[in-house]
């Protein structure tokens, strides 16, 4: 494991204050340089390309947010993806494809984005659904909607607030006030509220008029 006190340094706490950018090259470039870490990255590697998916994901985190290797990090997730149909896989894909840190010119589409929040969402995957969902409702793919109301049907709900709105206000289909209503409800009492405040009263408007 790369010492702690290296990266917490005079040195590397003077780069910090002076240059993020900078700090995190050199914070990659300390953990190369480390015996133990190389060793242990190598071996997550070893069980990732053996047909580990679970190797395959701390082994994308590490390649992503220690040594600023975004791109290895994707060709990691897709071929976890695709190859080992791992859902959670397929769903931070589409994350570091919608969020990473690429350079110029090597940002992936948004169709790219869709493929893996959709090949996690066909396997099961809550997040990627809302991916999807959200993605799909902005450029306006036909199951766009039926995602966001799959990820608010999961256990736990995720999405709902998002889902409630799209058949509320007719996003990417017609307006249908009683799945709208369910999926506000739904919202209001799933443990991690996407607006406590806005769905609870939503839910209630909706129980008030009798749905």
């Amino acid at each position: 494991v790369v010492v702690k006190e290296v990266l917490d340094s005079p040195e590397g706490e003077a780069l910090w204050s002076a240059d993020r950018e900078a700090y995190t090259r050199w914070e990659a470039q300390q953990r190369r340089s480390n015996k133990g870490y190389v060793e242990a990255l190598g071996l997550i590697e070893g069980l990732c390309r053996g047909g580990q998916a679970a190797a395959c994901l701390p082994l994308a985190t590490a390649l992503e947010e220690d040594l600023n290797e975004v791109a290895a990090a994707a060709a990691i997730l897709g071929g976890a993806c695709v190859e080992l149909s791992a859902p959670e896989a397929c769903y931070r894909l589409g994350r570091l494809f919608e969020l990473g840190a690429y350079g110029d010119g090597q940002r992936p589409g948004s169709e790219q984005v869709l493929e893996a929040y959709g090949r996690g969402c066909q396997a099961g995957h809550a997040g990627a659904c809302r991916g999807y969902g959200m993605l799909g409702l902005e450029s306006g793919q036909p199951q766009a909607r039926d995602a966001l109301q799959s990820a608010c049907a999961s256990d736990p709900p995720v999405g709902c607030g998002e889902a409630g709105d799209a058949f509320r206000y007719g996003k990417g289909g017609p307006v249908d006030l009683d799945v709208a209503a369910v999926c506000y409800i739904r919202d209001c009492q799933a443990p991690k509220r996407s607006n406590p405040v806005q769905r609870c009263a939503d839910a209630g408007l909706f129980l008030w008029r009798g749905m």
